[in-house]
């Protein structure tokens, strides 16, 4: 299974994009940034690669700040 990381502002963000998203039925779980990449908070919601344009279009439409950033897991 291919895993993407999508990095969010805070803990807190994390949290309610967790929250939006299992709502939404996608399964996905709070994780710190893979080491190399940090540029601000340290946090990311890792999921399925299939479901990355899905989960950020529900995090944006549900005020979730994305920093823009979405990193390959191992």
């Amino acid at each position: 299974m291919k895993s993407k990381c999508i990095a969010v502002r805070s803990v807190t963000y994390a949290q309610k994009a967790k929250s939006v998203l299992s709502q939404n039925g996608l399964s996905c779980s709070i994780i710190r940034r893979p080491q190399g990449t940090l540029t601000g908070c340290g946090w990311c919601i890792a999921l399925h690669s299939d479901q990355v344009k899905k989960a950020t279009e529900l995090l944006r439409n549900n005020g979730v700040k994305l920093s823009g950033e979405i990193y390959d897991l191992p």
